[in-house]
């Protein structure tokens, strides 16, 4: 038991009959296993995919940090949408703690909980803070790079469960 966290970059596909893909319109065709729609499907297509881009174990501080900015307080272990801006003050928050230590219980403060796991500004402290740095570089990375894409984009969610 214990406190785990989850990122999760979820990749949304969505193609249409009607999308032109600057060599015509796309042809899609109703799967087989969906005949039957013939005449009320509406000729799109959407899928869903789910990768894991960042997990903590009890690594209260950074879970505080998305209750309190992205999950307006709240604390139910629910999914939480995370926007680009979240991220990029995320990272400049673990940025700042990282250069000097003694911001670390002022900026990203720990928080006590059953099986939330220690308080102390320790080396593990220290060493979650940096790993959601890099996660956070490389999350802001991905969602830049999907700007332009009119096919699918990606979305960014966090989740624990303790």
């Amino acid at each position: 038991m214990g406190l785990d966290m989850y990122l999760d970059a979820r990749k949304s596909l969505y193609v249409s009959k009607y999308m032109d893909d600057s060599n015509g319109e796309i042809k899609l065709e109703l799967p087989d296993e969906l005949k039957g729609f013939e005449g009320i499907w509406h000729g799109v297509i959407t899928q869903d995919t789910n990768y894991g881009i960042g997990y903590w174990r009890k690594a209260n501080h950074i879970h505080r940090w998305f209750v309190e900015h992205c999950g307006n307080g709240v604390d139910e272990c629910q999914d939480m949408y995370i926007e680009q801006e979240d991220l990029e003050q995320l990272l400049e928050t673990c940025t700042k703690v990282l250069e000097d230590h003694s911001l670390a219980k002022t900026l990203l403060p720990t928080q006590d909980g059953f099986f939330f796991g220690g308080t102390d500004y320790d080396e593990y402290y220290f060493r979650d803070t940096e790993y959601t740095k890099k996660v956070c570089e490389a999350a802001i990375a991905l969602l830049k790079s999907e700007a332009d894409n009119k096919q699918y984009r990606y979305q960014i969610h966090y989740q624990a469960s303790w």
